[in-house]
């Protein structure tokens, strides 16, 4: 079976991957072989974060990305067909965890959250200790620095190659598969997206009786890595998760916690220029710091609220050379409400609470998981396959629909090995 991949990222290298012992596998890439281009550099504009939020070349966005690996809670889909996908994908969790970096004795589908109380539910996300840039295997065929390509049928045609294909698969993500659809099938889509609205909303000072509890919830250390667990607030049918991160006062401040987020995601020579800025002395930064470093509290009793919002409502725009982050009101009337309601079942164990009394759009940035600009129900079946296109393959973020609270990266690897899957028993079932 000839398969050709369209995208390098994690979903594309992943199937590309697991396909190549027993196919044919051609992946091409938009991206450099050997680096990566943010968008602003291609003439693609963003207005989505401070920090650049994907990126093209070999590795995809896992260039970029911590590896935060967190299932989402299927039982809750409310879009039949992706809720079908996800509970057939459901069984190769596990595999898709140690494809992306994790490396413990205990099944990542084992772990839970630290507890707390009975009113808040926690799930465990978790971050291995070493990560990196997803790789792809020698014998998958690679062409990087495409900028274009036509589709002829079952020929996929590059300046100069002709390569034919049983199985085409776009991996190209939440944005640019899309945009290629539309290109190349004239497949219509609304031009929206959802994501992961994000960002530090509040300040919280523990009791000493449960200084433990909470230090635990922020950080659970294991052999290979650490939980971080996502205490979640349920409400109109949004989960959204909120996480705690060290800090020095209990003050808010918007320009402080972007600092904060656009150090965090920096790397390198650019992380060492951001050190000269009078906000990297700010009490909240360096406790990040030391806690980062030398894994010191060195104020153990305070810690910054981090949201990440479920958006249900596809507000975010999407064009051929745009993407914008944009919160409807009403997702942002029940975010509020979500926020209030944290407040209210912190309280007994904490001796002083400062969520931000002017919360609104302006404390919210994306999370980088850029997904739902075609949604599952509309264009593909429960074999991923295009609707009315025989052999065509969407197998990216841009099906997720919805993603509740949850860092995509886990649920399109296993997506990416069931397709795997699929295909291997369809390859076999056919003697070729």
């Amino acid at each position: 079976m000839k398969v050709i991949i369209i995208g390098a990222g994690l979903s594309g290298i992943t199937l590309a991957n697991s396909l190549s012992d027993t196919c044919d596998v051609t992946i091409l890439e938009k991206g450099p072989e050997n680096s990566y281009k943010i968008p602003e550099n291609i003439g693609f504009e963003t207005k989505l974060a401070s920090v650049p939020t994907f990126c093209f070349g070999n590795g995809g966005t896992t260039n970029l990305w911590h590896n935060g690996l967190i299932p989402l809670d299927y039982s809750s889909i409310e879009d039949p067909t992706l809720r079908s996908i996800l509970l057939r994908s459901k069984h190769f969790l596990d595999d898709a965890a140690r494809v992306l970096g994790y490396t413990e004795s205990e099944a990542i589908t084992g772990l839970s959250g630290c507890f707390l109380s009975d009113s808040i539910e926690s799930k465990p996300l978790y971050y291995p200790n070493e990560y990196g840039c997803i790789k792809l295997n020698s014998n998958v065929r690679t062409y990087f620095d495409i900028q274009s390509f036509e589709i002829v049928g079952s020929y996929l045609l590059l300046s100069g190659v002709k390569l034919p294909f049983d199985k085409l698969i776009f991996c190209s993500g939440g944005l640019s598969t899309s945009i290629l659809l539309n290109k190349h099938f004239n497949l219509s889509h609304d031009g929206h997206f959802i994501d992961h609205p994000m960002g530090f909303v509040g300040k919280i000072k523990i009791k000493k009786k449960f200084l433990d509890d909470f230090s635990n919830v922020h950080e659970f250390r294991m052999d290979k890595g650490s939980i971080k667990s996502a205490l979640l607030i349920k409400l109109h049918g949004r989960t959204s998760a909120f996480y705690l991160r060290p800090a020095g006062s209990m003050s808010n401040s918007l320009a402080v916690n972007k600092y904060k987020s656009l150090l965090g995601a920096s790397s390198g020579f650019s992380r060492f220029k951001k050190i000269f800025n009078i906000n990297f002395f700010k009490k909240d930064i360096l406790a990040e710091i030391f806690n980062k470093l030398f894994r010191v509290r060195i104020f153990p009793d305070t810690y910054s609220v981090m949201m990440v919002c479920d958006q249900k409502i596809r507000s975010n725009i999407l064009s051929e050379n745009k993407a914008e982050l944009i919160v409807d009101p009403s997702d942002l009337a029940i975010f509020k409400e979500q926020l209030k309601d944290l407040e209210l079942k912190l309280a007994p164990f904490c001796e002083s609470i400062n969520f931000e009394k002017n919360f609104d759009d302006n404390w919210l940035w994306s999370a980088a998981h850029h997904s739902g600009s075609l949604p599952a129900e509309k264009f593909v079946d429960e074999n991923l396959q295009l609707k009315d296109h025989k052999n065509i393959y969407i197998c990216d973020a841009s099906i997720l629909s919805e993603h509740q609270f949850a860092n995509t990266g886990l649920t399109l690897g296993s997506l990416a090995l069931y397709l795997s899957d699929r295909l291997k028993n369809e390859n076999c079932n056919s003697g070729c």
